[in-house]
């Protein structure tokens, strides 16, 4: 493998089996956030709160995670709870509430956090009321540290999920808020099937550090003056993404060291300022379509598996049928974790208005 690679060649991978990789060793994997992730890490209830203390450290040094047991004293309120960002687009809808299992004939008492969305932070709502589908910053970041950052595709050519050292954040961090977001909420994982699968998979406790170094000096800004606080909705829907480069640097030039795209955060597509006749938009390199391509580039290359030729339609059915078929241990943890979890249950599963 090239030497500037991160990952390496598991010892374990033999010629009849699929070859598998994990990350060299000393290579970690840190994640740095220019404000608390949107969601439960803005959410500054149910916790007592303490002035922050910061130790300086060198650039290759991070503290150990010390994550101690969260009393949920609030989960009715709240204080776990799931949140999705608003979609002014989203068709709101009243759901029945669910049913005693123990007794189909008795509904289950609605917690007063599943009732009204009044207490969320700004730009956010509640899953059950259906006026939004995409997942807050924390969620997502919640649900990494416990299925790993690499996703269902990808797991199927890794020894072990991928997990964070390090979250840092550069605003509005509260570390005991953040480490309830992020990780602390979960508690524990539902059974697993099999002892493989408990070894693999846990809840992982990122350090969480803040920093004063910014990625932009511009500051915090308030976008509504009557609720003052984070908002995770922007006025504009471009998305700008920045990579390093796969190419060959001695066959490169330093301008073309890095890519970069705009994209229409309303419609998947590549932003441009010029109406085009043609039919199609031209789509991003960072689409779920283009990520899927180069899946499978890879995957023929690692595990010779010329039955991918034909690459899937990518409807979502296909998508999720190629998932289970690639990575059946990690859709069976996944499927685990989103329907028996106490918290992750509540997770808004793609295709599940369509079912």
């Amino acid at each position: 493998m090239d030497k500037k690679s991160v990952l390496c060649r598991s010892s374990d991978s033999s010629p009849n089996s699929n070859i598998k990789y994990s990350l060299k060793p000393g290579v970690t994997l840190h994640m740095y956030t220019s404000s608390a992730p949107c969601g439960n890490a803005t959410l500054k209830k149910f916790a007592k709160m303490t002035r922050e203390k910061f130790i300086e450290m060198d650039v290759d040094e991070w503290p150990k995670p010390e994550h101690g047991p969260i009393n949920g004293h609030a989960i009715r309120e709240g204080q776990f709870a799931l949140l999705v960002k608003k979609d002014p687009f989203a068709q709101v809808i009243q759901k029945e509430p669910e049913k005693d299992g123990a007794n189909p004939t008795k509904k289950r008492k609605v917690w007063p956090a599943n009732t009204s969305d009044d207490w969320t932070p700004p730009g956010t709502t509640i899953v059950q009321t259906g006026k939004g589908s995409l997942h807050s910053c924390s969620d997502k970041i919640c649900l990494w540290n416990c299925l790993g950052m690499q996703g269902s595709l990808l797991a199927s050519l890794f020894e072990k999920p991928l997990y964070l050292n390090t979250l840092t954040v550069g605003r509005k961090l509260t570390q005991c808020i953040c480490r309830r977001a992020v990780c602390c909420r979960l508690s524990r994982l539902p059974e697993f099937p099999s002892k493989e699968l408990e070894e693999s998979y846990s809840i992982n406790h990122p350090s969480i550090m803040g920093t004063a170094v910014y990625l932009d000096e511009g500051g915090v800004i308030e976008v509504d003056n009557e609720n003052r606080g984070q908002d995770v909705r922007f006025h504009s829907s471009k998305c700008w993404a920045w990579w390093p480069s796969i190419c060959d640097e001695e066959k490169d030039t330093t301008d073309n060291l890095c890519k970069f795209e705009c994209i229409d955060g309303a419609t998947g597509f590549l932003f441009t300022e010029v109406e085009s006749n043609d039919s199609k938009p031209p789509i991003s390199r960072l689409s779920t379509s283009s990520l899927v391509s180069c899946f499978l580039d890879a995957y023929r290359i690692a595990c010779g598996k010329s039955e991918l030729d034909k690459k899937p339609s990518l409807k979502l059915d296909d998508l999720l049928t190629l998932k289970k078929e690639i990575s059946p241990k990690h859709e069976s943890v996944k499927e685990q974790i989103l329907t028996k979890h106490r918290i992750l249950r509540q997770w808004k599963r793609r295709g599940e208005m369509k079912r």
